[in-house]
C-alpha cells in the first residue's frame, strides 16, 4: 500500500469518530500527512492548523496495529482545541472522554524504538548559567524564562546566560 492509500483511510475514520463525539463541522478542516521526522512519537497534532502528522513508523509491521489509535489520539487533540481552546489541558478529562467514546484507552504516549541510525546523531545542548552564583542547568533547547531561584530569593534578577554546546549521544546496541 502506498502512502496516499493509507492516508485515505484517515478521512472515514475521522468522520466516524466526529459523529460519535457529536461534533459537527470539524472533519473537513482536518489534514493528515506523513512525517519522516517523527522518530520518538508516532503522531503529533497541530490544533491551530488542524493538522495531524503521523510517523512513518506506523507503516512498519511493529507499529501498524497502532495506526487507528494514534490517529484518534491526535484527532481528539484537535477536537478538544476546537471545543475548549487553550482552557483544556493536553491530556485532560475532555480528551480522555473522546478516546473512551472512540473505544480506546486514553494513553499519553506509546513506547517506540527509534531507528538506531537516527538516534546516534549529534545534537546541541544548552547550558543555562547564573551570572552571579554560577549555578548551571542544561536543556535541549534555550529556556529563556528560567531563572536562578536562589538568586531571585536573595532579591536579585536571577537571569541566566545561555550557552550552546554540541553533544554526541551514543546509543549502544547491546545484544
Amino acid at each position: 500500500m502506498n502512502q496516499r492509500d493509507e492516508l485515505h483511510r484517515c478521512r472515514p475514520l475521522i468522520r466516524h469518530w466526529v459523529r460519535s463525539w457529536n461534533v459537527s463541522g470539524v472533519t473537513e478542516n482536518i489534514t493528515c500527512e506523513w512525517s519522516s521526522r517523527l522518530l520518538r512519537s508516532l503522531g503529533r497534532a497541530y490544533p491551530q492548523r488542524m493538522l495531524v502528522r503521523l510517523s512513518l513508523l506506523l507503516k512498519e509491521p511493529l507499529y501498524s496495529s497502532l495506526f487507528e489509535e494514534v490517529l484518534c489520539h491526535e484527532v481528539a487533540h484537535l477536537v478538544v482545541f476546537q471545543l475548549h481552546g487553550r482552557a483544556a489541558t493536553c491530556h485532560g478529562p475532555e480528551w480522555q472522554r473522546l478516546l473512551q467514546l472512540a473505544g480506546f484507552e486514553p494513553r499519553r504516549s506509546y513506547i517506540t524504538d527509534a531507528p538506531p541510525a537516527k538516534r546516534d546523531r549529534a545534537f546541541v545542548c544548552y547550558d543555562h548559567v547564573c551570572r552571579i552564583c554560577q549555578t548551571k542547568r542544561t536543556a535541549r533547547r534555550p529556556m529563556r524564562n528560567w531563572r536562578c531561584i536562589a538568586c531571585q530569593n536573595a532579591g536579585l534578577d536571577g537571569k541566566l546566560i545561555i550557552q550552546s554546546r554540541p553533544v554526541n549521544r551514543k546509543v549502544s546496541n547491546a545484544e
